[in-house]
């Protein structure tokens, strides 16, 4: 690890119990350690609307698999997506729900997730994948190649 500095920030009460609550909830040990999963998950997401080369993302679903067409249509867009799909995984998470992880690679990552993740509505109106009727929870993690970025 590199050079620590050490920096003071001001925050409001709420937004520092709201802070230390959602930290402890997912196992940091310190607000530090936080903090610079915060700036790095930023860097690496200012850095993709920039980059013009290949990237790397993991989108993760979780959907109800007896909505209508719903898990045909996923299917169907890792299909016709096929050059962007490196690898999905599909994970059964009981009797509705189903868990669905897909390593995506391409060039200007934002604008073709954007364009892969829409679906047709009916009467031709573009839906985001994650606002479907269905889905419980959507997230697209981008992986960066900055070193600068990721290796602090």
């Amino acid at each position: 690890m590199s050079e620590l500095t050490r920096i003071s920030i001001s925050l409001e009460d709420g937004l520092l119990e709201a802070f230390d609550r959602r930290n402890s909830a997912k196992g940091y040990a310190t607000r530090s350690e936080a903090i610079r999963d915060l700036i790095r998950d930023r860097l690496i997401a200012e850095e993709a609307k920039q980059t013009r080369g290949e990237q790397v993302a993991v989108l993760t679903l979780v959907y109800d698999h007896h909505a209508r067409e719903l898990a045909a249509k996923l299917i169907d867009k890792q299909h016709h997506h096929h050059d962007l799909v490196v690898s999905s995984m599909h994970v059964h998470l009981g009797e509705r729900h189903c868990l669905e992880v897909s390593v995506l690679r391409m060039n200007c990552l934002l604008r073709r997730v954007c364009c892969m993740a829409k679906l047709r509505s009916r009467r031709g109106r573009g839906r985001l994948i994650c606002c479907g009727e269905g889905f419980s929870h959507s997230s697209l993690s981008l992986a960066s190649s900055n070193k600068n970025a990721t290796d602090q």
